[in-house]
């Protein structure tokens, strides 16, 4: 009788401790939707976009997430929204690629918060011409299609219950393009093509196999023997490419020292400059040098010359990085001296 009694004395806490963890599972599954990423049409928090989205659909548009890529083969008949694209997942090519989608009929609602920089990259690389703008937001005509570019802040969940005219610019473009289909991109925030079983599932359901899993792993730790002695394994790992360089990366941005970073991809730039132009690199000359490199670059009337001495002028205070504005800062920074290089 002792061992049915030892064992009741040990399922009891740990089933109260199944019960427990379940409740918080589910708890934290009531509040997902407010820690999906910013701007994504998932998060129903102040930075999300979920607002805009469920408007759209009220208003009789067809309004779908889409989970691909924007390329020149994109079905053209239906516009897309794109929101404050990540950094990660919205390279050079993806830009190329999304222009190319523009210039073979696509119309885009492109919003971010460098849209200044992204009207002259559209002016200038793709040849875009303004159609009309109002306040921020600006309408260009590229090849067969068409682009509005504006800011992502107007279009957030806190923003359109503060000031709608961003909503209003939006329902206005998509007028003038006549169809009420409407494709709201989330490839560019990192999101798969397919959302699979698991996530579509409703919550009782996750939670009933949370059950089922939590209790098979309990039940087989306690029942399960070991049989014979431990055999050591060694397996061989091998280690990610460059993974020092980021683990150090990481590091300076957690301290706080992302100019460190800047100053790395900046003399990397300089260097490929400097070779371009068949100008002697020297790092105790830099500023001369550094002059001699703009004055190469507006001579042969390379384009983003203004850029170009805008990034020289950022300062280690610019780039305080346990910040998120300083992290913001750094990855435009990076993405300007990226914008830069194609140009040479």
């Amino acid at each position: 009788m002792k061992k049915p009694r030892s064992s009741l004395k040990f399922l009891i806490p740990l089933l109260v401790l199944v019960f427990f963890i379940l409740a918080i599972m589910f708890v934290s599954s009531l509040n997902l939707a407010s820690q999906q990423p910013d701007y994504t049409i998932y998060n129903s928090a102040a930075n999300g976009v979920s607002l805009i989205y469920d408007t759209l659909n009220e208003m009789g548009y067809n309004a779908e997430p889409e989970f691909q890529i924007l390329t020149a083969s994109s079905n053209t008949r239906y516009p897309r929204i794109v929101i404050e694209p990540t950094y990660y997942y919205y390279g050079d090519s993806e830009e190329k690629r999304l222009a190319d989608f523009v210039s073979a009929g696509g119309n885009v609602i492109y919003l971010c918060e460098n849209h200044s920089l992204m009207k002259r990259v559209f002016e200038t690389v793709y040849g875009a011409r303004e159609v009309y703008g109002n306040d921020s937001y600006t309408l260009y005509s590229c090849a067969d299609g068409e682009v509005l570019i504006g800011p992502a802040s107007g279009i957030t969940n806190a923003a359109l219950m503060r000031d709608r005219r961003a909503g209003y610019y939006t329902a206005d473009v998509l007028s003038r393009w006549g169809v009420m289909s409407i494709f709201i991109n989330e490839a560019y925030h990192g999101f798969s093509t397919d959302p699979g079983f698991w996530d579509a599932a409703p919550v009782n359901i996750k939670t009933m196999a949370y059950h089922v899993l939590v209790i098979t792993v309990l039940v087989l730790l306690y029942l399960g023997k070991r049989f014979g002695k431990f055999v050591p394994y060694y397996e061989e790992l091998e280690r990610e490419e460059n993974e020092y360089l980021k683990a150090l990366a990481n590091v300076y941005l957690k301290a706080g020292s992302g100019y460190i970073i800047y100053e790395a991809d900046l003399e990397r730039f300089l260097k490929k400059c400097a070779q371009r132009f068949g100008i002697e690199f020297s790092g105790e000359n830099r500023n001369a040098m550094i002059k001699r490199i703009l004055t190469e670059w507006k001579k042969r009337e390379l384009a983003f010359y203004d850029d170009f001495a805008e990034i020289l002028t950022y300062s280690q205070r610019d780039f305080k990085t346990k910040k998120r504005s300083g992290r913001r800062r750094l990855y435009k920074a990076r993405q300007s001296l990226d914008r830069l290089e194609k140009c040479l």
